[in-house]
Protein backbone atom coordinates (compact mmCIF):
# COMPACT_ATOMS: atom_id res chain seq x y z
CA UNK A 1 0.00 0.00 0.00
CA UNK A 2 1.80 3.39 -1.45
CA UNK A 3 0.94 6.29 0.98
CA UNK A 4 -0.93 9.02 -1.03
CA UNK A 5 0.38 12.54 -0.37
CA UNK A 6 -2.88 13.99 -0.34
CA UNK A 7 -4.39 12.56 3.04
CA UNK A 8 -5.32 15.25 5.27
CA UNK A 9 -2.56 16.23 7.89
CA UNK A 10 0.13 15.36 5.30
CA UNK A 11 2.14 18.27 6.11
CA UNK A 12 4.62 18.26 8.61
CA UNK A 13 2.91 18.94 12.18
CA UNK A 14 3.56 21.96 13.96
CA UNK A 15 4.07 20.77 17.92
CA UNK A 16 2.22 22.67 20.87
CA UNK A 17 3.34 22.73 24.13
CA UNK A 18 2.57 23.55 27.79
CA UNK A 19 3.90 22.23 30.65
CA UNK A 20 1.28 19.32 30.60
CA UNK A 21 0.40 18.83 27.10
CA UNK A 22 1.92 17.79 24.23
CA UNK A 23 0.20 17.86 21.06
CA UNK A 24 0.57 18.05 17.12
CA UNK A 25 -3.15 17.76 16.09
CA UNK A 26 -2.04 15.40 13.32
CA UNK A 27 -4.36 12.74 14.29
CA UNK A 28 -7.30 14.92 14.33
CA UNK A 29 -8.03 13.86 10.60
CA UNK A 30 -8.06 10.47 10.67
CA UNK A 31 -3.79 10.17 9.67
CA UNK A 32 -0.91 9.46 11.53
CA UNK A 33 3.14 9.28 10.46
CA UNK A 34 4.64 5.23 9.84
CA UNK A 35 8.27 7.75 9.90
CA UNK A 36 9.47 6.28 6.88
CA UNK A 37 6.15 5.23 5.25
CA UNK A 38 4.86 8.98 5.21
CA UNK A 39 1.30 9.61 6.91
CA UNK A 40 -0.68 6.89 6.58
CA UNK A 41 -4.68 6.06 7.76
CA UNK A 42 -4.90 5.63 11.06
CA UNK A 43 -6.95 2.26 10.00
CA UNK A 44 -3.94 1.11 7.87
CA UNK A 45 -3.21 -2.74 9.52
CA UNK A 46 0.78 -1.27 10.21
CA UNK A 47 -0.85 1.11 12.50
CA UNK A 48 -2.89 -1.47 14.10
CA UNK A 49 0.35 -3.90 13.91
CA UNK A 50 2.25 -0.75 15.98
CA UNK A 51 -0.66 -0.64 18.21
CA UNK A 52 -0.69 -4.14 19.34
CA UNK A 53 3.27 -4.34 19.59
CA UNK A 54 3.48 -1.32 21.78
CA UNK A 55 0.44 -3.37 24.22
CA UNK A 56 2.68 -6.01 24.30
CA UNK A 57 5.63 -4.44 25.04
CA UNK A 58 3.33 -2.73 27.70
CA UNK A 59 2.02 -5.58 28.81
CA UNK A 60 5.72 -7.57 29.23
CA UNK A 61 7.39 -5.32 31.51
CA UNK A 62 4.06 -5.03 33.84
CA UNK A 63 4.94 -9.44 33.49
CA UNK A 64 8.33 -9.51 34.78
CA UNK A 65 8.41 -6.04 36.82
CA UNK A 66 11.84 -4.70 35.23
CA UNK A 67 13.28 -4.51 31.79
CA UNK A 68 13.30 -7.65 30.24
CA UNK A 69 14.81 -9.16 26.71
CA UNK A 70 10.80 -9.39 25.59
CA UNK A 71 10.86 -5.18 26.22
CA UNK A 72 13.71 -4.84 23.71
CA UNK A 73 12.66 -6.96 21.42
CA UNK A 74 9.35 -5.64 21.12
CA UNK A 75 10.77 -2.52 20.90
CA UNK A 76 12.74 -3.01 18.27
CA UNK A 77 9.93 -4.67 16.54
CA UNK A 78 8.31 -1.37 16.70
CA UNK A 79 11.48 1.06 15.46
CA UNK A 80 11.49 -1.07 12.53
CA UNK A 81 8.04 0.11 11.39
CA UNK A 82 9.26 3.56 10.87
CA UNK A 83 12.38 3.37 10.19
CA UNK A 84 15.34 1.09 8.55
CA UNK A 85 16.17 -1.12 11.39
CA UNK A 86 18.09 -4.40 11.83
CA UNK A 87 15.84 -6.70 14.51
CA UNK A 88 18.13 -9.07 14.78
CA UNK A 89 15.74 -11.62 13.28
CA UNK A 90 18.05 -14.53 14.45
CA UNK A 91 19.84 -13.82 17.20
CA UNK A 92 16.52 -12.97 18.60
CA UNK A 93 15.08 -16.75 17.01
CA UNK A 94 17.92 -17.88 19.13
CA UNK A 95 17.70 -16.39 22.26
CA UNK A 96 14.00 -17.40 22.28
CA UNK A 97 14.51 -20.96 21.72
CA UNK A 98 17.13 -21.68 24.21
CA UNK A 99 14.10 -19.36 26.48
CA UNK A 100 11.46 -22.17 25.20
CA UNK A 101 14.27 -24.58 26.14
CA UNK A 102 14.84 -23.85 29.32
CA UNK A 103 11.45 -23.27 30.39
CA UNK A 104 10.03 -26.45 28.64
CA UNK A 105 12.72 -28.39 30.84
CA UNK A 106 10.97 -27.19 33.63
CA UNK A 107 6.85 -27.72 33.04
CA UNK A 108 5.49 -31.30 33.48
CA UNK A 109 3.01 -31.67 30.07
CA UNK A 110 -0.44 -33.35 31.04
CA UNK A 111 -1.54 -36.24 28.80
CA UNK A 112 -3.77 -33.37 26.67
CA UNK A 113 -1.28 -31.14 26.69
CA UNK A 114 -3.39 -28.16 27.82
CA UNK A 115 -3.75 -27.10 31.34
CA UNK A 116 -5.89 -24.59 33.02
CA UNK A 117 -4.63 -21.51 34.59
CA UNK A 118 -4.94 -21.59 38.43
CA UNK A 119 -3.50 -18.60 39.69
CA UNK A 120 -3.02 -14.88 38.68
CA UNK A 121 0.81 -15.18 37.46
CA UNK A 122 -0.56 -17.95 35.01
CA UNK A 123 -3.60 -16.17 34.55
CA UNK A 124 -1.34 -12.98 33.64
CA UNK A 125 0.76 -14.83 31.03
CA UNK A 126 -2.06 -16.80 29.65
CA UNK A 127 -3.46 -13.17 28.77
CA UNK A 128 -0.01 -11.85 27.27
CA UNK A 129 -0.08 -15.18 25.32
CA UNK A 130 -3.69 -14.42 23.82
CA UNK A 131 -2.58 -11.30 22.97
CA UNK A 132 0.70 -12.13 21.08
CA UNK A 133 -1.09 -14.65 19.12
CA UNK A 134 -3.27 -11.37 17.94
CA UNK A 135 -0.83 -8.95 16.91
CA UNK A 136 1.10 -12.28 15.24
CA UNK A 137 -1.80 -12.42 13.20
CA UNK A 138 -1.97 -9.30 12.42
CA UNK A 139 1.57 -8.93 11.15
CA UNK A 140 1.03 -11.80 9.20
CA UNK A 141 -1.76 -10.04 7.08
CA UNK A 142 0.97 -7.00 7.20
CA UNK A 143 3.12 -9.40 5.29
CA UNK A 144 0.47 -10.20 2.79
CA UNK A 145 -0.59 -6.81 2.10
CA UNK A 146 2.50 -4.79 1.65
CA UNK A 147 4.64 -6.71 -1.07
CA UNK A 148 5.49 -9.50 1.11
CA UNK A 149 8.24 -7.10 2.85
CA UNK A 150 10.72 -9.67 4.53
CA UNK A 151 10.56 -7.67 8.11
CA UNK A 152 6.95 -8.52 8.89
CA UNK A 153 7.84 -12.01 8.14
CA UNK A 154 10.48 -11.98 10.90
CA UNK A 155 8.09 -10.27 13.36
CA UNK A 156 5.06 -12.67 12.83
CA UNK A 157 8.14 -15.83 13.63
CA UNK A 158 9.48 -13.93 16.77
CA UNK A 159 5.96 -13.38 17.77
CA UNK A 160 5.28 -16.88 17.37
CA UNK A 161 7.94 -17.88 19.30
CA UNK A 162 7.14 -15.58 22.00
CA UNK A 163 3.61 -17.12 22.07
CA UNK A 164 5.10 -19.97 22.81
CA UNK A 165 7.60 -18.79 25.95
CA UNK A 166 4.08 -17.09 27.26
CA UNK A 167 2.32 -20.45 27.03
CA UNK A 168 4.81 -22.46 29.21
CA UNK A 169 5.87 -19.90 31.10
CA UNK A 170 1.80 -19.88 32.31
CA UNK A 171 1.84 -23.39 32.74
CA UNK A 172 5.04 -23.29 34.87
CA UNK A 173 3.62 -20.38 37.16
CA UNK A 174 0.21 -22.88 36.87
CA UNK A 175 2.23 -25.59 38.37
CA UNK A 176 3.96 -23.71 40.90
CA UNK A 177 0.40 -24.32 43.52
Amino acid sequence: MSVDSKLPGATEPKVETTEKLVTTKVGDEGTTSLGIHGFVPKSDARVELMGGLDLLRAHSHRLTGKPHWMETMLTDMMVSMVRVHDIHHEDRLREMEDAIGRMRSNVVFSSTGWFSPVNEPSRDWDFFRALVRQVERNSWRVYNENEKKERYKEMAQMLNRLSDYAFLTSMWHAQQT
